[in-house]
């Protein structure tokens, strides 16, 4: 008996030597990228290496940092060690104005790193020079379920918005871009699943409040600068997660539209003052996405599903009744739960345009971004599918950076600190990295201060940290 287990102990070991079996080195011959971000952070970026055994996005990377006065030795342990598939790493808690040498090498799964030295020298900005200005980092008890911000105690600068369990709380933000240390929390009842801030009442300079929590759909009107009113729930049946639309018109939230689990659609018309009645219903096919949304310039809602039958629009009239659904494109339906859609005014013409996002296309590690544009009418161009690989994971923020209306693609990078912006929703070149505290699972972009620059907000998954850039002017 003892021979025996003898036998399976040595049989053991060399399975688990087998799993270690890496190869030789990997080759590693990506140049370096290194980007000055605040006066305490450099942005590092690079393309992946390759490996003899293992695929790219199986390998990591380790990152040598020193003064610039000094050599790097390799043979040292690296300042900081990447998760497998990271392509950006956010250097922070630096000294200002300081210049530093920067070392990358590609790793193994068994520790062995690439040979070729990738070097580049970069430097802090002095103290308010920088994209933005030194990150503050905030801690919480728990790791948030999503981020928002909006316009709730100012009408001139957003508040941070965490969603937590089954808790909102809400950070009040300071002339100076400083947040409240002690957050007003508005306590739901039930688990949120979704949460949203929307300018919903006609000439109203605050945003209203709608949760979904427990499977009920709450609403939560502005006290016009202090708050917010107690929960309402004017909706006589339960969403779905993942279901909820939303459209505006001339400031105030014209519709909203959600699915149940019997698979029918529910639109709500609201007055513009707070009050919403069912104002249509519509059977979909089981396992079909619906939205509100414009289509074309009439100023009356559309109908875009996506389902087994492809992707689908059916225009609208101002008393939500929608025409036949009309083809965008028939050869790519929804098999998967991942898919997810997004309407989006990407070029700012004022119609939208139409995104599925497939965070596991073909359960390969790849992340697909197929975008419709509309062409003003009802009509939408073909769909240009942009693959961003394996190197990022949750879902996409389409956020307006510039002066223009047309809007940026950010993503959070996988087990990484950092977070990456594409100009546009087909550019497959990073033309942005930021960086925070930990691996960042979500991100957006607030005006925290009432200055111009768009703040950063990056949200850690494990570490239950949130960190805050704000935006040099």
């Amino acid at each position: 008996m003892a021979k025996v287990a003898g036998i399976l102990a040595l049989a053991l070991t060399l399975v688990a030597c087998e799993r270690l079996e890496v190869g030789d080195p990997p080759t590693f011959t990506s140049s370096i990228t290194a980007v000055k971000v605040s006066e305490s952070q450099i942005a590092v970026s690079w393309s992946a290496g390759s490996d003899d055994i293992l695929d790219s996005h199986e390998l990591s990377y380790g990152i040598w940092v020193v003064d610039k006065d000094q050599d790097i030795n390799y043979d040292a342990d690296p300042t900081h060690l990447t998760g497998e598939g990271a392509l950006s790493y956010a250097l922070i808690g630096l000294e200002a104005n300081k210049e530093f040498t920067i070392g990358v090498r590609a790793r193994d799964r068994g520790s062995n790193y690439s040979t070729t030295d990738r070097e580049t020298d970069q430097s802090t900005e002095a103290a308010g020079s920088g994209l933005f200005k030194k990150e503050t980092v905030i801690s919480v008890s728990q790791t948030p379920d999503d981020v928002l911000s909006g316009y709730i105690n100012s009408s001139s600068r957003e508040d941070l918005v965490l969603v937590i369990d089954d808790e909102v709380w809400i950070y009040e933000s300071g002339t100076d871009g400083t947040l409240a240390t002690d957050p007003q929390r508005i306590q739901v009842g039930s688990e949120i699943s979704e949460a949203w801030l929307i300018r919903a009442r006609d000439n109203e300079d605050y945003d209203d409040l709608f949760v979904l929590a427990g499977g009920t759909l709450y609403y939560y009107e502005s006290d016009d600068g202090d708050g917010f009113n107690d929960r309402r729930s004017p909706f006589n049946r339960d969403p779905e997660p993942g279901t909820v639309s939303f459209v505006s018109d001339d400031g105030y939230l014209k519709a909203l539209m959600f699915i149940d689990d019997g698979n029918t659609g529910y639109i709500y018309e609201h007055d513009g003052e707070g009050a919403f009645s069912q104002a249509r219903s519509i059977n979909f096919n089981n396992g079909e996405i619906a939205s509100l949304a414009w289509a074309n310039n009439d100023n009356d809602p559309d109908l875009i599903v996506f389902g087994a039958n492809g992707v689908e629009v059916a225009l609208g009239d101002d008393d939500f009744e929608f025409g036949s659904r009309s083809e965008v494109d028939d050869d790519f339906d929804r098999e998967s739960a991942n898919h997810t859609m997004f309407i989006v005014d990407f070029n700012g013409d004022g119609t939208d345009d139409i995104c599925i996002f497939d965070a596991d296309h073909g359960n390969d590690p790849e992340t697909e971004l197929r975008v419709y544009q509309s062409e003003s009418d009802g009509d939408f161009l073909a769909g240009t599918t942009t693959d961003y690989k394996g190197a990022f994971y949750g879902k996409p923020e389409f956020v307006v950076l510039g002066t223009t209306n047309a809007r940026s693609v950010l993503f959070s990078q996988t087990a990484s600190n950092t977070v990456a912006v594409y100009s546009g929703p087909t550019d497959t070149s990073v033309d942005q990295t930021f960086g925070g505290d930990g691996d960042i699972s979500f991100a957006t972009y607030a005006n925290l201060d009432n200055a111009n620059g768009k703040d950063l907000i990056m949200v850690s998954r494990d570490e239950r940290k949130v960190t805050v850039m704000l935006a040099n002017q």
